[in-house]
């Protein structure tokens, strides 16, 4: 019984689904990665070095130095 109900299920919409999926998140990611602004960029490369220095990013993605 539980052999045939497996038998008729229909599992090919599972990795339509994961692909789907793939691409819709790496298609977000990309957007947002190419329209990080400059001052984004420059901020956290400079967190990379920074000592400490608390880092405050705002609702549009510019991101301050210092707190």
């Amino acid at each position: 019984m539980l052999s045939d109900t497996i038998r008729h299920i229909d599992l090919s919409v599972w990795p339509e689904a994961a692909l789907v999926l793939f691409v819709g998140v790496f298609v977000v990611v990309t957007l947002r990665t190419l329209r990080a602004g400059k001052a984004y960029e420059r901020t956290m490369a400079a967190a990379a070095l920074d000592e400490g220095t608390p880092i405050v990013v705002s609702a549009e993605g510019e991101g301050t130095g210092h707190g």
